[in-house]
């Protein structure tokens, strides 16, 4: 919410993810789903925050606009109450990956603003792009067993987009089989009725004695 409408709108929850916005680049497709040809490198610097493009139309936000940021945090020595805080943050660029659940609740910022929000948080989580031709199942495996790390791939993290693209595939293998099925049913037919339309001049050819040899 913009700093005008603080009052006339109810606050929006959204996750909250610091990252480095140079090694982002090289391990997630966020760079190249950035509005307004923006790169992630520029959209984050200082409090600069980087939100989806629903959560951006729901607060009817914009680049360059401030809007405030309110985070609770556990008290000290208490279980059960929370502080609320509240930091401005300028919305330095907006992002579209077609996925409803980072578009309408994920915000991206830098390790810098991260720190000063949460300062005793530190780093949770550590991204990694493998090759193309990389055994993902047994490095993963490899990896849980050496770090003794909670190691996760995005199929694990994310079972109902695998299960989408899937069914996608399979969709898409089933129209291109119809079509090809319906277009080759179309030739064989088309060829029946000419050779039905010729069938006179066939004969006429073959009382001719023009053996097919002479046809060809």
């Amino acid at each position: 919410q913009t700093d005008d409408d603080d009052e006339d709108q109810s606050p929006m929850v959204a996750m909250l993810k610091g990252v480095d916005p140079a090694l982002e680049a090289q391990v997630s497709a966020i760079d190249t789903k950035m509005l307004h040809d923006q790169s992630i490198t520029d959209a984050i610097q200082g409090d600069q925050i980087v939100i989806g493009k629903e959560l951006a139309r729901r607060l009817d936000v914009s680049v360059n606009d401030s809007i405030p940021v309110l985070y609770l945090e556990q008290l000290t020595g208490t279980k059960n109450k929370l502080a609320v805080h509240r930091e401005m943050a300028t919305v330095g660029g907006i992002f579209d990956t077609g996925i409803d659940e980072f578009d309408s609740g994920l915000i991206i910022c830098s390790p810098e603003f991260f720190t000063t929000l949460f300062p005793e948080q530190g780093i949770t989580q550590i991204g990694l792009s493998f090759h193309s031709n990389t055994d993902i199942p047994n490095t993963i495996a490899a990896l849980r067993q050496r770090l003794v790390l909670e190691t996760y791939s995005w199929q694990e993290l994310y079972p109902e987009l695998v299960s989408a693209l899937s069914l996608e595939k399979y969709t898409m293998f089933f129209i291109l089989l119809l079509i090809t099925l319906v277009a080759g049913m179309n030739i064989v037919a088309l060829i029946s009725m000419l050779i039905t339309q010729k069938r006179a001049d066939i004969a006429i050819l073959q009382a001719m004695e023009i053996g097919r040899a002479s046809c060809r």
